[in-house]
């Protein structure tokens, strides 16, 4: 368990991580008014949103396991559960823009196939850590740090993506 102060901190950055795209998203809808019809805007700002829920738990996960590594079968189950609910509700999401608008949709593809493919990659480390000897945890274990790198970096490209489909500077 961590203790009051990291929790606190960890609490406010997961805010900000999750908050930034759909600020960015925000800021679309209301500048761009009726360029884009609204339902284009709400299925963006969903897709964007789920995104962000996907990556914002990889990189829990991942970062737990540097930072809290005696608590790891714990979390890979809060892991599982929550991305279990968040893909759905990604699919559903990314159906939903292309069915609004392709051209949206075709430019965000690319980055939620990399979230899907380090979901996979993080599932299949997380399957072996479970079932894996003492020993070979340790191994599973840096795997899954490795996999925080990579997480960090979808969150920083997706920021990049949805505020240059929205062109919002910073």
């Amino acid at each position: 368990m961590l203790p009051n102060s990291q929790a606190l901190w960890l609490s406010i950055i997961e805010g900000v991580l999750i908050g930034v795209p759909i600020l960015i998203v925000g800021y679309y809808l209301k500048s761009r008014g009726s360029d884009t019809p609204k339902s284009v805007r709400l299925a963006l700002a969903d897709l964007a949103k789920n995104l962000t829920s996907c990556i914002h738990s990889i990189n829990w996960l991942c970062w737990s396991v540097q930072h809290s590594p005696a608590a790891i079968r714990g979390n890979i189950k809060s892991y599982n559960t929550e991305m279990h609910k968040q893909l759905s509700d990604l699919m559903a999401s990314r159906v939903i823009l292309a069915a609004q608008d392709t051209s949206k949709y075709n430019l965000l593809a690319p980055l939620m196939a990399k979230v899907l493919a380090l979901d996979v990659k993080v599932g299949k480390v997380v399957a072996g850590c479970l079932s894996l000897h003492p020993l070979q945890e340790a191994a599973a274990q840096k795997e899954l740090i490795n996999c925080h790198g990579e997480a960090v970096e979808l969150e920083q490209e997706l920021l990049k993506m949805v505020s240059d489909l929205v062109k919002v500077t910073f």
